[in-house]
């Protein structure tokens, strides 16, 4: 299955006019090389879902929300002013040796997804979650305060 069936249909019966824009145009954060286009990005595409410790601003799903019920308020505007700004302030990149579709194909990974999808490996993960939840990320956020 490929990407945009009609667009490329349509370039193709208009002899492929339409070429791929750089990466400034189409900066997608989590492809490889991307981010190398971030400071003089475009559009950016970000790759998360919409969850609540969602680094970028505008996939948190509290602020989602809050754009969904009230529309888009003069405080979602001030942050939409610089969208390159968009990360909570703790925010880090990590950088990976390999890419992200090799790690998705490694043995390691088809593993831990076959042993989540059981009763026992969900359950684990639930237990792990609510340790992560009580423990981890309220001592992450007392010390990135300090």
């Amino acid at each position: 299955m490929t990407d945009q069936q009609s667009f490329n249909q349509a370039n193709y019966a208009l002899g492929n006019v339409i070429t791929e824009l750089d990466g400034e145009w189409n900066c997608q954060i989590l492809a490889d090389g991307g981010m190398r286009y971030f400071h003089k990005a475009n559009i950016i595409h970000y790759f998360n879902p919409v969850i609540v410790d969602n680094p970028y601003l505008l996939g948190n799903k509290i602020i989602f929300e809050q754009i969904k019920t009230n529309g888009i308020n003069q405080d979602i505007r001030d942050i939409l002013v610089n969208p390159k700004n968009l990360f909570l302030p703790n925010s880090r990149m990590i950088l990976m040796d390999i890419p992200m579709h090799k790690f998705n194909k490694s043995i390691i990974y088809a593993l831990a997804k076959l042993f989540f999808h059981t009763k026992f490996g969900a359950a684990i993960d639930s237990i792990l979650w609510f340790i992560y939840r009580r423990t981890i990320r309220p001592l992450r956020k007392k010390i990135s305060k300090k």
